[in-house]
């Protein structure tokens, strides 16, 4: 039997959300301790026509802004994914699924024991998601090597490990690419929806209504990580 469950926030932590962007993702988690998990994101206008910019001096400049299907060929090839498939709606918004064999083996890395892991899941009624610093530089090229280049292009520490506040990353960006795009950045959020099983009895980085557990991530909080990302969802 499929279930709705945190892993959602699986993606959304390593790829397209972490460009500015406004979007929602949900996952179906199988008995079997996989997961099929569907997403759907619209660049911000002013970070589209940036990241096309940014697209030409790499050589990348055809149309779409990002390739979905290029993006989901990556993807596809990363520790234990499965199948994916990527497709833009539009120049600048892209939906699909991506389908997860084994959790516990997602994006995997040889982390040591210091390290929290990225996923660490009880096959039961127990998930948590961590990310920070010292992680997502590792874990990002697993995922797309253009979404990385992309968020270098952009100096989010997410993908150079750099120790910087929320507040001075976006005086920098403003500083290099304009309010605009700085405001875009400050102003994005990522939705999540999570329906568990059963009863949510213990959450953290959301609230929980019933079986139903809503997270909001704050697109500035994922490409800063100055403060790790964790979230725990545990249910009956």
């Amino acid at each position: 039997m499929k279930y709705r469950a945190v892993v959602l926030g699986l993606c959304l932590a390593v790829s397209v959300p972490l460009l500015s962007c406004s979007g929602r993702a949900e996952a179906a988690l199988t008995g079997s301790g996989g997961a099929d998990i569907t997403l759907d994101f619209a660049l911000a206008p002013r970070t589209a026509a940036l990241i096309r910019s940014f697209s030409a001096v790499l050589g990348n400049g055809a149309e779409p802004v990002i390739d979905g299907p290029a993006v989901a060929e990556s993807i596809s090839r990363a520790p234990g994914v499965t199948r994916a498939v990527l497709l833009n709606q539009d120049a600048a918004s892209l939906s699909g699924t991506i389908t997860v064999a084994r959790l516990d083996q997602f994006l995997a890395l040889p982390l040591d024991a210091a390290s929290a892991p990225f996923i660490t899941w009880d096959g039961a009624g127990f998930l948590s998601i961590s990310l920070n610093r010292e992680t997502a530089p590792t874990l990002l090229p697993l995922f797309s090597v253009e979404i990385t280049e992309y968020l270098s292009a952009l100096m989010a520490p997410c993908a150079s490990g750099e120790i910087i506040s929320r507040r001075d990353y976006l005086a920098l960006v403003a500083s290099v690419y304009g309010q605009p795009v700085a405001g875009e950045i400050a102003a994005a959020t990522v939705r999540l929806v999570v329906t568990a099983p059963g009863p949510v009895t213990a959450i953290r980085g959301g609230r929980a209504e019933g079986r139903a557990a809503r997270f909001e991530i704050p697109l500035l909080d994922m490409l800063v990580l100055d403060v790790p990302l964790e979230y725990h969802l545990r249910w009956n």
